[in-house]
């Protein structure tokens, strides 16, 4: 352990076992979670603590950070900073990380998944098959996706690996957008195309 740390970490949920492990290894490491008495812990060891780490659907509460005087550091393995009292926080000037992007191939993959599944009626599918319908006759054909042009609101960084997956797909990608994109971003898609549109939809 570096000897110039001098403070602590407080884990306030558990996270994966390789990221516990990795901050074992560089920091004095507090489980909160599993205190029986996390009140009475926290007014023990909580001038200790420097840095405090959770998931996003976890965070920390304001109770939790008042008994941590010396904390200067919220860290959150997710991408979500709603259960952080954000206001509380910077009048406390504590700073907030996440992981951003971690999860972005991620949904990008799901919204792929969903896509297929709505069109190619693989849930309808599934529950046909277990409730035993095949029996008395066939699902009704489905929706092809291939060749269809596939239209994408809002280029965020979600969104930015949709157009390279359709290409597998053989369809047509569109974009809307209120200002010129990048060249970067489209060109992985030969088939993705931008068109301007105004900033309200509906």
């Amino acid at each position: 352990m570096n000897s110039a740390i001098t403070r602590a970490v407080l884990l306030v949920a558990p996270v994966i076992e390789t990221l516990q492990e990795q901050l074992a290894a560089e920091f004095p490491l507090l489980r909160l979670y599993e205190q029986d008495d996390p009140i009475a812990f926290l007014r023990e060891q909580g001038q200790n603590v420097a840095a405090v780490v959770t998931r996003g659907d976890v965070g920390v509460q304001n109770g939790v950070l008042e008994l941590l005087p010396h904390v200067g550091l919220i860290a959150i393995f997710g991408v979500g900073t709603d259960a952080v009292d954000l206001e509380y926080v910077r009048s406390r000037q504590i700073a907030v990380s996440i992981t951003s992007g971690v999860l972005t191939n991620d949904v990008a993959d799901l919204a792929m998944g969903l896509l297929l599944a709505g069109s190619r009626q693989l849930c309808q599918g599934d529950r046909f098959v277990r409730e035993g319908r095949w029996l008395n006759g066939g699902l009704p054909l489905a929706t092809q996706v291939s060749g269809k042009r596939i239209g994408i609101l809002g280029m965020g960084n979600i969104a930015r690996p949709l157009p390279a997956a359709p290409a597998v797909l053989i369809c047509r990608c569109s974009i809307p957008t209120v200002s010129r994109l990048p060249d970067s971003i489209i060109s992985g898609a030969p088939t993705c195309i931008p068109w301007p549109m105004k900033a309200t939809f509906w």
